[in-house]
């Protein structure tokens, strides 16, 4: 929760001590408790669309993130599979240097060397 600061009754702003935020957490949790109990109708109905929702949406943010972090990866990074070797780049290839590497590579030249040539290595 980091530094949670808040006015005391005298008015002077100080941290919580962690049995402070223990009891509030208790008591906002027993509080929420009764609520639910009174109105089990309701709850049901809410949970049984929300609780999909929230599935769906944390799936699809966890798949977002997979994908840009795997983008970042084919970005700043390249497949050896002569070598099979991830070879790290400086930074993202341009069209003309990758279509340079490309042609070096397919006349055979390593890699490797290609990179270090032109100075794309890490």
């Amino acid at each position: 929760m980091g530094n949670v600061v808040y006015v005391d009754e005298n008015g002077n702003p100080r941290k919580r001590t962690l049995k402070e935020a223990y009891a509030d957490a208790k008591a906002w949790c027993s509080e929420k408790w009764e609520t639910i109990k009174e109105n089990k109708e309701t709850v049901i109905a809410v949970g049984s669309v929300a609780v999909p929702a929230v599935v769906e949406v944390v799936k699809m943010a966890s798949k977002r993130r997979a994908r840009r972090a795997d983008d970042k990866h084919r970005k700043t990074e390249m497949w050896d599979p002569v070598e099979g070797h991830w070879w790290k780049l400086c930074r993202e290839l341009t069209s003309r240097e990758l279509l340079e590497v490309e042609h070096r590579v397919k006349n055979g030249e390593p890699r490797g060397e290609v990179l270090a040539d032109m100075g794309l290595l890490k």
